[in-house]
């Protein structure tokens, strides 16, 4: 099938989709009274086709992630962030010492197991109150380890080995590895990531070896040196297959749909998607995304930085700077069999207005997430002018007969935390900037339809620690309209409004 008809399909769809939401909105609008929704035939509770329904079930998902969240993630949290100073402090001489210590206690299990030549590389992330307690003098390096779980809060390694048999791919699905992550989460440690790297080679090449274990990143050393590699990954998250570093053929076709070179990523985190691989454009290594042969999302994480960037910029110029985190989340509406990106020159520099309008021409959900000290006003006319200014980005539709800003649809939470927070909520949100480097799943059912209409978490660090921390309102704001139409509210008109669930500018 031609790449025309399968774009033409692909626009029918979206389409499609814009007519559900249409009408379930207009349902919304519509819907009966609490009086009278027990006397209507068409009211539908649960998974059921009422408008009702599907707002409840909408709300319970968001209300479970949350609970989820803060059941999970509690205790980390509140241990690592305890003494909140302690994240503006620097332990790497800490660091690296306990790194070393543990890759010795990690090769040690393995060394008796194995007969084949290894080697380990151990980047663990250590809880910071234990940090603290080693520079203290409270606590050596040797009994931080002898309790792991109270210590190491990811356990992380990169694990070399060379092997003859590109049959005999040991260590990723091995009883030994088994094992040992058995063994650790015995010892209490849950959190795990450990990338495996094997090198196929019918005769074992051991100056290579110890040139690339002397090297501060060993894989970039053997894809130089044109070394068979392959690849996996071992995660509390996922366990990814085994896979051949080359593209397939899917460098080239990105680069004949983008005018770019592009490489295949070393699994920085484990990728679910079974027909799909990790690639990064050349010019930036900081961009992995997800792709496969009928789609990928290149031009989706530029488009989530390019958001990202301005509205940074714009909250700083509005004098909100260091209180409001945020993420903007281009829809990618989860098609993954029939993604397909259009090309795009990438060769040429854009300017994020252009990326954003342009080079992506999707649609956004924007959540502002506003940090607020006990007691402290909130200051409506920053945020007017803020919502304002971030639909004033947009200048291009989707579709004909389209609104400009209706492809923007944006939220403002509030959170309250003492203000020592919130330049580490801030932070966290900076380091995950771009979250949308993989297809998100298809909608399953018809109660499914409002907690996809848009999204306003992703489950990154930054939402768990508002999980757990922070103080969340029960109320949002919804912002529809464009710029111009959000400034004609008074400051008292936008502020009342603020306490419904959504603001409609005329």
């Amino acid at each position: 099938m031609t790449k025309e008809r399968w774009q033409k399909i692909f626009k029918t769809i979206i389409r499609s989709v814009t007519v559900v939401v249409v009408i379930i909105i207009c349902l919304k609008v519509s819907q009966p009274s609490p009086a009278s929704q027990s006397k209507s035939p068409t009211y539908k509770t649960g998974e059921g086709f009422g408008v009702s329904g599907m707002v409840d079930h909408a709300n319970e998902v968001a209300n479970a992630q949350v609970e989820a969240s803060v059941a999970k993630y509690s205790e980390d949290i509140n241990w690592e962030y305890g003494d909140p100073s302690l994240y503006y402090e620097d332990f790497s001489d800490i660091e690296k010492e306990l790194d070393e210590k543990s890759n010795e206690m990690t090769e040690a299990f393995f060394k008796p197991k194995v007969d084949f030549p290894f080697y380990f590389k151990t980047k663990n992330q250590y809880y910071l109150p234990v940090l603290k307690e080693i520079r203290d003098g409270k606590l050596s390096v040797e009994e931080a380890l002898d309790d792991p779980a109270r210590t190491i809060r990811v356990l992380s390694s990169d694990i070399y080995y060379w092997v003859t048999d590109p049959n005999k791919q040991y260590f990723l699905n091995s009883d030994i590895t088994m094992a040992y992550i058995k063994e650790q989460k015995a010892l209490g440690i849950e959190r795990y990531f450990h990338r495996f790297f094997s090198v196929i080679d019918e005769s074992i090449d051991y100056e290579q070896i110890n040139k690339s274990k002397n090297e501060e990143e060993p894989i970039q050393y053997l894809i130089d040196d044109n070394a068979r590699i392959v690849m996996g990954v071992a995660s509390d998250f996922a366990w990814s297959s085994l896979k051949m570093y080359d593209d397939n053929g899917l460098g080239a076709y990105l680069k004949g749909q983008y005018n770019q070179d592009f490489k295949p990523a070393l699994f920085e985190y484990g990728f679910e998607e079974s027909l799909g691989q990790y690639y990064y454009p050349v010019s930036d290594p900081s961009l992995q995304f997800a792709a496969t042969d009928y789609g990928d999302l290149y031009l989706t994480v530029l488009a989530q930085r390019a958001m990202y960037e301005e509205i940074d910029k714009i909250i700083e110029e509005e004098g909100y700077g260091g209180q409001i985190a945020h993420v903007s989340i281009p829809r990618t509406i989860g098609l993954t069999f029939i993604q397909v990106e259009k090309g795009y020159d990438m060769s040429q520099k854009y300017d994020n207005r252009t990326i954003i309008n342009e080079v992506y021409d999707g649609g956004y959900d924007t959540n502002l997430l506003l940090l607020l000290e006990e007691g402290e006003e909130v200051d409506y006319a920053k945020l007017q002018q803020i919502s304002a200014r971030i639909q004033d980005l947009f200048y291009t539709t989707i579709f004909d007969n389209q609104e400009i800003w209706q492809r923007s649809d944006l939220f403002i939470y509030f959170y309250t935390l003492p203000k020592v927070e919130h330049k580490i909520v801030i932070d966290l949100f900076d380091r995950d900037m771009i979250t949308e480097t993989f297809f998100r799943d298809k909608t399953k059912s018809i109660g499914d339809i409002y907690v996809n209409m848009y999204i306003t978490r992703v489950e990154t660090e930054g939402f768990h620690y508002l999980d757990v921390r922070a103080k969340k309102s029960d109320f949002l704001q919804r912002v529809l309209g464009s710029g111009q139409e959000i400034r004609r509210f008074t400051i008292d008109e936008f502020e009342k409004n603020c306490t419904s669930d959504t603001i409609f500018a005329n």
